[in-house]
């Protein structure tokens, strides 16, 4: 298990849940969180899994300051410790391990083929919602919620006249 300062990442370590031993350095963010849906937070980490990417997971904390990302670990050295196969024992050791920037660069690149590929699903479906007539629009908003249409125009109006009005005290002079 290693720690980090006061923080324990071993949790998120996948090499541990199969029985590896890990050795980390040093990090690098691979993928922002910030404002990422659950879903695909989650599949993104199901394909670095799927992949075999050591990373960790770190929270934006309780006042958000922190950054919410998973990060490479870089300086990993995965040794198959709890192998059952004998063969996969002795390719894992005889393989050179690649570098952290190849692992890097591999890393990303898995997931800028993912965000593609989710990215042309999500176009699909606003596609498809569009020609069933299900889509979102401004006008739709404004009939479900009048009130809170009259009160938006209310408040941007007052809000010209507040800013405006500075001009009309100065030429008034």
């Amino acid at each position: 298990m290693f720690r980090r300062g006061s923080l324990d990442f071993s949790h998120r370590l996948w090499p541990q849940a199969l029985g590896y031993v890990v050795n980390a350095i040093v990090s690098r963010l691979i993928f922002n969180l910030h404002q990422v849906p659950p879903a695909e937070a989650a599949a993104v980490k199901r394909l670095l899994d799927e992949n075999h990417v050591a990373y960790y997971e770190t929270s934006p904390g309780f006042w958000g300051t922190g950054v919410h990302g998973l990060w490479l670990i870089e300086g990993a050295v995965i040794e198959a410790a709890a192998s059952q196969d004998a063969e996969e024992k002795t390719r894992l050791v005889a393989e050179p391990l690649p570098s952290d920037e190849q692992r890097l660069a591999e890393a990303k690149s898995l997931i800028i083929e993912f965000q593609e590929g989710f990215a042309q699903k999500a176009r699909d479906e606003h596609r498809q919602s569009v020609i069933r007539g299900r889509a979102p629009s401004f006008w739709g908003n404004v009939k479900q919620k009048p009130f809170k249409a009259l009160l938006l125009i209310f408040f941007v109006s007052a809000l010209i006249a507040l800013l405006i009005s500075p001009l009309w005290l100065f030429t008034a002079l």
